[in-house]
């Protein structure tokens, strides 16, 4: 009989996404199929029918303001790795300047609708501004490729 190899494990630091509408739920759903279990994604969306939503999902959800500070520590911010936030654009600056100030070394990602806030967004601490045309092509076509690969059939263009 051999000797078992120790069983490793892999800590991988949760995804905060902030906002839970289409664009949210869209890239927990392309996080899910990236690899990461849905405990490891962390909703917080101030609609409780969104946070009930993202909680049916698996996701561990909070219902509060993503723009508050003692909302974002009650959904986990300390632990988290990569953050989202995908609120509507006047919301969206505001949540990058509260989740920089308590999240100082994780990684910050916001998706605008308005490309004229990317520089605000950038000033207030985002370490990725994306603009939501751009993360639509994105997730089609990761949509795209994984669905022939699936099929097995050759994608056409």
């Amino acid at each position: 009989m051999g000797l078992r190899q120790p069983h490793r494990v892999l800590w991988v630091e949760p995804l905060l996404i902030c906002g839970f509408g289409e664009v949210g739920s869209a890239l927990a759903r392309f996080a899910l199929g990236s690899g990461r279990h849905p405990h490891q994604i962390i909703v917080i969306d101030q609609d409780p029918e969104r946070a009930r939503r993202a909680g049916d999902c698996g996701y561990r959800a909070v219902a509060s303001d993503p723009t508050s500070a003692p909302a974002l520590r009650a959904a986990g911010i300390g632990s988290a790795g990569r953050i989202i936030i995908c609120l509507a654009d006047d919301e969206a600056v505001a949540a990058v300047h509260a989740v920089r100030s308590l999240a100082p070394r994780a990684s910050i990602q916001v998706v605008l609708r308005d490309r004229r806030l990317e520089g605000a967004a950038a000033k207030a601490g985002a370490d990725l501004v994306l603009p939501l045309s751009k993360l639509a092509g994105t997730l089609l076509a990761d949509a795209a490729l994984r669905s022939s690969e699936e099929a097995d059939v050759p994608a056409s263009g």
